[in-house]
This record gives C-alpha cells, sequence and structure tokens, in this order.
C-alpha cells in the first residue's frame, strides 16, 4: 500500500520494495540546475519521505499514510 502511495506522489522508486534510498524529487528537480542529482530521501518501510532542497516543499518531511482496517 505504501509503495502505491508513493508511486501517486510521483516518487520514482526504481524496483525497490524496502529500505531507505535518495531519488530525484518530484516537487523540485525539474527547477534545480542539477536535475538530476538525488535530494529526495525515501524510507519505503516507515512511508517517510524528506527533500534536501531546503526552498522545496517538501524539505519538512512526510508521511504517508495507510487506511487501518477493522
Amino acid at each position: 500500500m505504501i509503495i502505491e502511495k508513493l508511486g501517486e506522489l510521483g516518487i520514482t522508486l526504481k524496483g525497490r520494495v524496502s529500505g531507505q534510498f535518495k531519488t530525484v524529487c518530484p516537487k523540485c528537480s525539474h527547477e534545480r540546475k542539477k536535475k538530476n542529482e538525488p535530494c529526495l530521501s525515501v524510507n519505503i518501510d516507515e512511508g517517510t519521505f524528506m527533500c534536501h532542497n531546503p526552498g522545496c516543499e517538501w524539505s519538512v518531511g512526510s508521511r504517508v499514510y495507510e487506511k487501518k482496517e477493522r
């Protein structure tokens, strides 16, 4: 479920299904000089991501929430 949510946000997972990695940020990388520099840290296991570009709206970090089933 987390993988699908990250994909919906435009985050490229590069075929990964768990762990931590860095990738380009879909929010700000297209505006940067070094467009292909990975500036978005993603933790698939925790469903968290944070951009290391201070001008990006994702620089404060965020979490993907899953619906809890009862």
